[in-house]
């Protein structure tokens, strides 16, 4: 099967695609949500989000973006029902962009830094964490 971009449509497309995502200096972490209740649930401005760095440093994001929630018609199977309950289903997610390097000029993925995590609270209650342990070079 022949790809259905040429090179030129390849290299334009790619072009915009690092100008739009990739900033130098930076790395970025891309959240993607679905949510029952209301758009609000998936809006970060409610949230409290930052990494912390194996010190326990916490750092906020530099830059946020949000992509715009959607609403979908979904269903609920139930297993000793035949029937299905409808409900709404919004979809979204955000964008978060972080320097690599630290206000102490130490490398976030450098051999002095074993790990980072993604927290995200609300209230001084922790509503998510993901870590990623990073392997010296």
């Amino acid at each position: 099967m022949k790809d259905s971009l040429d090179q030129k449509a390849f290299t334009d497309f790619r072009s915009k695609y690092l100008d739009d995502q990739v900033k130098k200096g930076q790395f970025r972490i891309r959240i993607e949500m679905e949510s029952g209740f209301s758009p609000l649930s998936l809006d970060p401005k409610y949230w409290s989000i930052y990494i912390i760095d194996s010190k326990g440093v916490m750092i906020e994001p530099l830059q946020i973006i949000v992509t715009p929630a959607v609403s979908e018609q979904d269903s609920v199977y139930l297993k000793n029902q035949r029937y299905k309950l409808p409900r709404n289903l919004i979809r979204g997610g955000f964008t978060l962009y972080f320097n690599r390097v630290t206000f102490f000029k130490e490398d976030l993925f450098g051999t002095e830094n074993q790990s980072i995590a993604l927290e995200i609270t609300r209230e001084k209650k922790t509503l998510t964490r993901v870590a990623w342990k990073i392997k010296a070079k």
